[in-house]
């Protein structure tokens, strides 16, 4: 059989800052019933901690997330939507059949559709809120079973009362006299006293003591010298070996040879000669440039259609509507620019409506004459 922990159940209260008055009572009932830690955020929040970690790790540790819904949390854009999407991120990790989201209604709002599949619990009006609490309790239960945790409120020991002293009667607690017969005495062996022999040192001794502290000092010196000393010595004549080793491993060289100087040859300086550069000409060259003559703009007047009372000049053909121009308009035809567009022939145009140039596409079937061109 598995052992009740002794650890309290968790719970999280999701809500909004507009709630805090219903919240905090709650808060004061759940903490009243002495298993169970609430984590409120003014309550655990310390200054200077971080919002979103705390938050997210408090909901991490929770065994239950009782998310608390009002008409001002449901339509309320803000932090307590990020904390139940969080919640409803963990509650997908949990078993099934295991509680762990507890929607609880705090006046006639609607329940999101996140939260449908999960039965809650109306806190309202005032004379349910006593029937709502027990259910909800019921709940918490529930879950510390599953968890192992006990529940009930803690067992308060009474504290004992102090005892009253009766008054002290100086006639009366007197002591009385005990009287021992001579048979129940026993004889104790006292402890015998062990005595310390004491040393004498005389005055020769601590000298001798001191004059071999002298010594040992001395002659620890003098061997720290000597071995230094002869650590030298020893260097030296592996060094002056090393020398003469290698001196006898070289070739035989003269010794003039090795230790002769470079000799330094000056030699004379190149002498520079005059040569004649060759003369440079200059010919001219002629570039030909072939400029193609760009043919004239067509100028063309507007007639629309008999109903209608313009033409429109379309950023795209049967694209948007860049202006509309009216019969009797001169316009310019850019030439070789036309599209045929769903049996529409479509001509590349340029125009001024009120003083502003307009290029665009129109269809052709609007311009009826040609105009000499200024």
């Amino acid at each position: 059989m598995t052992e009740s922990s002794t650890r309290p159940l968790k719970v999280f209260l999701c809500h909004s800052s507009g709630d805090k008055s219903a919240i905090r009572e709650l808060y004061r009932q759940l903490t009243a019933e002495g298993w169970m830690d609430i984590w409120l955020d003014e309550m655990k929040l310390l200054p200077g901690q971080e919002w979103d970690w705390e938050i997210e790790k408090a909901v991490e540790d929770a065994d239950i997330v009782l998310v608390c819904l009002s008409t001002r949390s449901v339509d309320k854009e803000g932090y307590v939507q990020k904390e139940l999407r969080f919640a409803l991120n963990i509650a997908d990790e949990k078993p099934e059949g295991s509680i762990f989201v507890i929607p609880l209604r705090l006046d006639d709002c609607i329940v999101p559709r996140r939260l449908r599949h999960w039965q809650w619990v109306d806190y309202f009006p005032k004379e349910q809120k006593t029937f709502a609490y027990t259910r909800l309790l019921e709940s918490f239960k529930v879950r510390a079973r599953k968890l192992c945790i006990s529940y009930g409120k803690p067992k308060v020991e009474p504290t004992p009362k102090p005892v009253e002293k009766a008054p002290i009667n100086p006639a009366q607690d007197k002591p009385a006299f005990v009287v021992v017969p001579m048979e129940q005495k026993e004889d104790k062996p006292k402890p015998e006293r062990k005595v310390q022999p004491k040393v004498i040192v005389s005055a020769a001794q601590v000298f001798q003591k001191q004059a071999g502290k002298r010594t040992l000092t001395r002659s620890t010196l003098y061997r720290l010298i000597t071995s230094f000393t002869g650590g030298l010595a020893v260097t030296a004549l592996c060094i002056w070996g090393g020398i003469n080793i290698w001196n006898s491993l070289l070739p035989a060289i003269p010794v003039s040879t090795r230790l002769a100087q470079p000799t330094i040859i000056q030699t004379s300086k190149p002498v520079k000669t005059n040569t004649l550069s060759p003369t440079k000409t200059s010919i001219p060259l002629t570039a030909t440039i072939s400029i193609t003559a760009q043919p004239t703009p067509i100028l063309r007047v507007i007639n629309a259609f008999a109903g209608g009372g313009g033409a429109h000049i379309r950023e795209v053909p049967n694209g948007k509507i860049l202006a509309t121009v009216l019969n009797g308009t001169v316009v310019t035809v850019i030439p070789n620019e036309t599209q045929m567009v769903n049996g529409i022939i479509w001509v590349h145009v340029v125009v001024l409506v009120n003083d502003v140039r307009v290029e665009g596409w129109m269809d052709g079937s609007v311009l009826i004459n040609t105009v000499t061109p200024p």
